[in-house]
């Protein structure tokens, strides 16, 4: 199960859904920054923006090698 960070980005919010077990999707690079923030791992986080800048893709890609789990 995926929750859509979308609907609400709050730590508080991401960090419950973390600790139980519910993964994220982001459709930004911001998004995936406050999933990150809120303690996810690269490997629980689904990045689906669609055409995204090449500044926010390149973030995504950097932070997932610096958070791979």
């Amino acid at each position: 199960m995926r929750y859509a960070a979308k609907a609400h980005a709050g730590r508080a919010v991401l960090e419950t859904l973390r600790e139980t077990g519910v993964d994220v999707e982001c459709a930004s690079a911001g998004e995936v920054k406050r999933a990150l923030e809120a303690g996810y791992g690269g490997d629980r986080i689904q990045y689906t923006a669609v055409n995204p800048p090449a500044a926010a893709l390149d973030y995504v890609v950097d932070a997932w090698r610096d958070h791979p789990e």
